[in-house]
């Protein structure tokens, strides 16, 4: 009974009220459970639907260009004949064989010759510049050193000396300095 108190809208008529409630969560409850299953009419099903639960692409979508496949092949190459670069091959051949454990060599082969040129770009640098082997389209290795119009190795040193310098320096002589101050008076 306490239900179907909970039904009534109008205390005038409660019975009426009542029925007409419950009712209409009948006829709810029923086209829901008809419902569920079919699709709607007319509308088309959105452009996101089950991305989160695993569908479509999740990433950039990857165009094969063959002149730039020729390109990339003519670069590895190029980098797998020079002596400079053996020791990075290496790292990488042993860096895809511990994440891949299991795999065959032709397997890990195949992904080398495919990842080797981006992973030899974001990865190596030569010590003491930062000029990186097998970047594209550098022309001028001391534009490519530069940030932010301040060269890399020359101001940028600079720079950096000269906030050390004012860091170790005591701005009053009479601190100490580990931060905490002590009045000195003659």
């Amino acid at each position: 009974m306490s239900i179907l108190k909970g039904y009534v809208r109008n205390r005038a008529h409660p019975e009426g009220s009542m029925i007409e409630g419950y009712t209409t969560e009948e006829v709810v409850e029923c086209c829901i459970d008809y419902l569920k299953d079919g699709k709607a009419i007319g509308l088309p099903v959105p452009r996101h639907e089950g991305r989160i639960s695993g569908k479509g692409t999740k990433e950039k979508k990857r165009i094969h260009d063959n002149d730039y496949k020729k390109v990339k092949d003519a670069h590895f190459t190029v980098l797998q004949q020079l002596a400079i670069v053996e020791p990075y091959i290496e790292q990488h051949l042993h860096e895809l064989q511990a994440t891949n454990v299991g795999r065959s060599n032709a397997w890990i082969m195949k992904k080398h010759k495919h990842h080797f040129t981006e992973w030899f770009k974001k990865d190596i640098v030569i010590s003491g510049k930062q000029r990186i082997l097998g970047v594209d389209d550098v022309k001028d290795v001391e534009a490519y050193n530069q940030y932010e119009n301040m060269t890399l190795f020359t101001d940028f040193r600079n720079k950096i000396l000269r906030v050390k310098e004012s860091i170790g320096e005591s701005p009053k002589p009479y601190m100490r300095n580990e931060g905490v101050g002590k009045s000195v008076r003659c």
